[in-house]
């Protein structure tokens, strides 16, 4: 056991550098072929469970329940459904399936692994069907680690391995997320012109003349997640600095 958790404490700096380095790559090819991909939406709002935390019994819990649905649940329930039972399973128990190469399914089960990451769960729970969020720079790098954590389950042959790396690859991810930040956005970012732009608030409001000019709207902090409904729309408050010499008229 000591053996298998030194070997996956080695590689779980290697597997979570390589898989940041990725998202940087992508973006930045990304950004060489005019396609500007937005910044994941986790990291204003854990920004904003920590920066809250301490405002209120509710916002503290919700930290608690972040950190314990990152750090503990996620890591347990994926890996144990996309390395066990797409992986290992079928492999140990079906013949057929341990004659071939085990790659099939280690690609099949990364490629799912990394397309549930974008599948909006928010829209079902309010029963708006189906949706996938925005892609971003990190669709690569999530296909990257479902990878090496199949790797990593086949050397070790224990399950915990790969959970344990899951959950400390989450953990420096918001430790990251906290102290630099992410990646530039359409969010944040400066257009031609040089004209600086931040989001700093979020509503949603009937799709009328007076809901579209915000008129009655509850202005939420920017990274409060909300599921725009038939019949409505999305409005942002935005703040814009302009450079020297360019008007803001």
């Amino acid at each position: 056991m000591k053996d298998k958790l030194k070997f996956t404490l080695k590689a779980w700096p290697v597997i979570a550098v390589a898989a940041i380095g990725l998202s940087y790559i992508t973006w930045g090819v990304a950004k060489l072929f005019g396609i500007d991909l937005p910044e994941q939406l986790q990291v204003e709002a854990v920004r904003g469970l920590f920066t809250h935390a301490f405002d209120s019994a509710l916002a503290f819990s919700m930290l608690c329940i972040g950190l314990l649905q990152a750090l503990v649940i996620m890591p347990a329930f994926e890996e144990f459904l996309f390395r066990w039972l797409l992986v290992m399973m079928p492999a140990r128990h079906f013949r057929i399936v341990a004659r071939m190469s085990a790659l099939p399914a280690i690609v099949f089960s990364s490629a799912l692994f990394s397309f549930m990451h974008y599948i909006d769960y928010v829209a079902l729970a309010h029963g708006h069907g189906f949706a996938l969020t925005g892609w971003n720079a990190g669709f690569i790098s999530i296909f990257f680690i479902g990878l090496a954590q199949c790797w990593l389950y086949r050397k070790t042959d224990r399950i915990w391995c790969p959970m344990l790396n899951h959950a400390l690859f989450n953990l420096t991810t918001i430790v990251l997320m906290l102290v630099i930040g992410s990646m530039p956005s359409a969010a944040n970012a400066a257009d031609a012109n040089g004209v600086k732009l931040k989001v700093t608030g979020v509503a949603v409001a009937d799709k009328t003349e007076e809901g579209k000019k915000g008129v009655g709207a509850k202005i939420l902090p920017p990274e409060t997640r909300v599921v725009v409904g038939e019949g409505q729309v999305a409005l942002f408050r935005v703040e814009y600095e302009m450079p020297e010499g360019l008007s803001g008229e």
